[in-house]
């Protein structure tokens, strides 16, 4: 029975194809806000952009990364990534915000509501950050942010991995550095005072025996003035 089940192992292991590397793309938004804060004046409020006038700015961030374990290359892309706003969004500028490696290149080309991005190679943890400034339909107390989709169509790849609203930090999440670094200087501040008043109630002593001291040699000198006319009185 072992050597059964030792053979059909082993043939399995022969026979079998080997297994695909894994290919994902993962598309993230990172942030899509008005570019200002809704107040009483915003309504009122319009921003020239090139040649054109945006009633209601808003930006957006896109992170782009090979999360698979093998290289999306140009071949490999059917349709290239394609990033929607939506029909009421107006895109204004899109450029490459940042880029790891350095040398990583990527075109894009920018339609009304909607911008694609390819490149050349995109190794496993290449990754892009794209910056979008757009405009919306209406004011900024009417529109809200522009609902962003994504697809792609690449081969060896079932769907992109993306992630349409931005992160939300929790506060067990929160770096405990800061609060570690805080409690350092207020200990530090609390030696170096002390250390401080203890100098300072040193030399205070240190001055008032200095004091002492010469308050009892001005009393002796005085004695001694007091003796000599005493006993030149007597003469």
């Amino acid at each position: 029975m072992v050597g059964i089940v030792g053979l059909y192992l082993t043939a399995r292991s022969v026979f079998q194809p080997p297994k695909r590397p894994d290919k994902r793309l993962d598309v993230a938004v990172l942030y899509n806000a008005p570019l200002f804060s809704q107040g009483v004046l915003t309504d009122r409020l319009s921003v020239s952009f090139g040649d054109s006038v945006v009633r209601s700015p808003h930006q957006l961030v896109v992170k782009i990364r090979n999360a698979g374990e093998t290289a999306i290359r140009d071949r490999d892309v059917v349709e290239p990534l394609s990033i929607k706003l939506g029909d009421s969004a107006r895109v204004m500028e899109v450029s490459i915000v940042s880029k790891w490696p350095v040398n990583l290149t990527a075109n894009i080309e920018k339609g009304d509501s909607v911008f694609r991005v390819a490149w050349p190679l995109l190794n496993p943890t290449d990754s892009l950050v794209i910056g979008v400034v757009y405009g919306m339909s209406g004011t900024l107390a009417e529109s809200s942010a522009a609902h962003v989709s994504a697809q792609a169509r690449i081969e060896g790849l079932r769907d992109i991995d993306f992630h349409s609203q931005p992160p939300v930090a929790e506060d067990k999440a929160k770096p405990k550095g800061p609060i570690y670094t805080l409690m350092f200087f207020s200990a530090l501040v609390g030696v170096s005072s002390s250390i401080l008043l203890l100098n300072l109630r040193r030399r205070a002593r240190s001055s008032e025996s200095a004091i002492d001291e010469l308050h009892r040699a001005r009393m002796r000198h005085e004695a001694e003035e007091e003796s000599i006319r005493r006993r030149i009185s007597r003469v």
